[in-house]
């Protein structure tokens, strides 16, 4: 980080400083997300009984879908027809 002031180039700053962010980013694998958006979607599951067979708690499993999804995993339910 610290070669970033040596540069002049305002257009190798820019990239050296897009580069260091970049390599920041880690990963996430959202298949559990999947899986679990999957199961709610296709099953009349209450939320609890979706977080049990995540071995989940469930306000751990309300914590990812507001991370992830953005809303409540009751809200997702709710919105999907059956």
């Amino acid at each position: 980080m610290m070669e970033l002031f040596n540069l002049t180039n305002r257009a190798q700053q820019i990239e050296a400083l897009e580069e260091y962010w970049l390599s920041k980013l880690k990963e996430k694998d959202l298949s559990m997300m999947e899986n679990i958006l999957s199961v709610i979607e296709t099953s009349d599951l209450k939320t609890y009984e979706v977080a049990q067979q995540f071995n989940l708690s469930r306000q751990y499993l309300h914590k990812l879908f507001i991370k992830y999804v953005g809303n409540p995993p009751k809200r997702i339910s709710e919105d999907t027809p059956f």
